[in-house]
Parts: C-alpha cells; structure tokens; sequence
C-alpha cells in the first residue's frame, strides 16, 4: 500500500504536517521496494507508483512477483489525467465534477476475461 497526492510546500501548519506525512510515505515506500526517495525526488517516486500499478518497464511481469505488486493506493488529486492502468479495478472516490470522470475512467480499461469492465 502507498499514498499519492499533491506534494505543494506553502509553508503553512498544514503543511509541515504533509511533508512529514509524505516522508513517512517514501520511508514506508523504502523499506517495501528498497528504493531511496525523497521529497526532492517525490516525482520519481509517483512515476514508480504508476509504473507498479499499469506493470510497465521495469515491471511488465510483476504479476509473477506479487511481493513486487502495489495491491493497494490511496491517491488525492493526482493520476487524473495521464494515467492509464488496464490492471487497475476499483476505485473508492470522493470527488465530484470533472475530476470525477477522470477518476473513473482510469478503470474503465479492459483486460481480457479477468476484467471485463471496471467497477
């Protein structure tokens, strides 16, 4: 399981609290992948996120390694545009507008016999 979302530092009470929040995510992110990134690099982190998530290079056969797979991530306001995962099958939303049908049509890809449509 990891966390994407929007990574802006306006200085504020608030968010001192998400940058910690998202260092104790790329820390989380460390000790499962063995990967080293930090708030400079967040970008990279989420282009690995997504990369699990639609098993693009380097993880076109992570489905033979579920140790390897991402089974669960919790996203605010990000992969709505540019992201596309045929793997991907649920969503759990709490958004309304456009966003929203960005949102779903994230899973809305399908995959053979195993998924047929998204939910």
């Amino acid at each position: 399981m990891t966390t994407i979302f929007e990574p802006s530092d306006d200085n504020s009470e608030i968010s001192i609290d998400k940058m910690e929040g998202i260092t104790n995510i790329l820390n989380d992110y460390r000790e499962m992948f063995e990967n080293d990134y930090k708030i400079g690099s967040y970008d990279k982190f989420k282009e690995d996120v997504c990369s699990r998530l639609a098993h693009k290079q380097p993880y076109i056969n992570i489905d033979k390694n579920p140790e390897e797979q991402i089974n669960l991530v919790i996203v605010v306001n990000q992969l709505l545009t540019g992201f596309d995962s045929k793997w991907i099958n649920t969503l759990y939303l709490d958004m309304e507008g456009k966003n929203l049908i960005q949102a779903i049509s994230r899973t809305n890809r399908l995959y053979g016999k195993e998924k047929p449509y998204g939910t």
